[in-house]
């Protein structure tokens, strides 16, 4: 879920403006130099430390990161070594005498190889993530297991509110297919409760209309309960149509957290724990003197 990244440095990346532009390249980081253009404004910013993601974050963390950054670039941990000859990126094992440190300190402590320094970390395949990139099929992969949760708790709910031919009850809020499925099913001698066959559209019409059900994740009216889940079909489509794109603007990022944050909230109503970050996501980010 990312774009190669094209690096370059302070002093060089005006030669090469024409070049990112027509490659589309919008963002091109200066790491050496703790800074990034923007190739449409030609315009240099400071890197933020907010900008900085670990290589083993879920895409939940970018999702979050990116709605006060332009784009996300990768915590750079690996140490620049040199052995003579050429320069290379260590691994565990590599001789500790040969290491010129991180990428900063290698490119502040030798100017005249900053260059070879970039070239040498551009040889690793970097990424940056940016709007667009939220579009791409890893994001939605990311997202499914989180929506097939919570239609999971939700027929729970109904099943246990609406046991057994009591089920009947719920059958003028589905539609046609829902009810066919469900009949086919009962034909073919498998004794599942309808609420196994609906939608997410009809489960929360059920469960806005079920003030047993209703109550159970603290809200006291329909109103309510529709006003709060009213945006979560808007991410369920998306997620399960590969065409659909999740994220046009900012403001549809602004909502997509949103709507992720009630779907976690809804679940964990439910008792059901929702882990969205890895541990490393939760530390707090070093400045990035320590991160390139």
């Amino acid at each position: 879920m990312a774009s190669i990244a094209k690096l370059d440095t302070i002093e060089n990346y005006e030669q090469n403006l024409e070049e990112y532009r027509n490659k589309r390249f919008t963002y091109v980081p200066l790491p050496a130099d703790k800074k990034y253009v923007n190739t449409e404004e030609n315009e240099v910013y400071d890197f933020e430390p907010e900008q900085f993601i670990y290589a083993d974050s879920t895409i939940y963390t970018a999702i979050e990161k990116l709605q006060n950054q332009p784009f996300l670039f990768p915590r750079m941990e690996n140490r620049i070594g040199y052995d003579g000859n050429e320069l290379y990126i260590q691994s565990y094992g590599d001789p500790r005498e040969e290491s010129l440190g991180s990428c900063i300190e290698a490119a502040e402590n030798y100017p005249d190889k900053k260059e070879e320094i970039i070239n040498t970390i551009e040889g690793q395949r970097l990424y940056i993530i940016t709007l667009a990139d939220l579009n791409r099929r890893k994001t939605k992969e990311a997202l499914y297991p989180l929506l097939a949760e919570l239609e999971s708790v939700f027929a729970s709910k109904i099943g246990e509110a609406y046991p057994g031919e009591q089920q009947i009850e719920v059958i003028p809020e589905l539609g046609s297919g829902t009810i066919d499925r469900w009949g086919n099913a009962r034909k073919d001698g498998l004794e599942m409760h309808v609420a196994e066959f609906m939608t997410l559209s009809e489960m929360l019409k059920v469960v806005g209309k079920t003030e047993e059900i209703r109550e159970q994740f603290g809200f006291s009216s329909r109103n309510k309960f529709d006003d709060y889940t009213g945006g979560l079909i808007n991410l369920r489509n998306p997620v399960m149509h590969s065409s659909r794109t999740l994220v046009h603007s900012r403001e549809d990022l602004k909502k997509l957290v949103e709507r992720i944050d009630r779907c976690v909230e809804l679940i964990q109503e439910s008792g059901v724990n929702v882990y969205l970050r890895q541990y490393s996501d939760q530390e707090q980010d070093p400045w990035y003197d320590d991160i390139i």
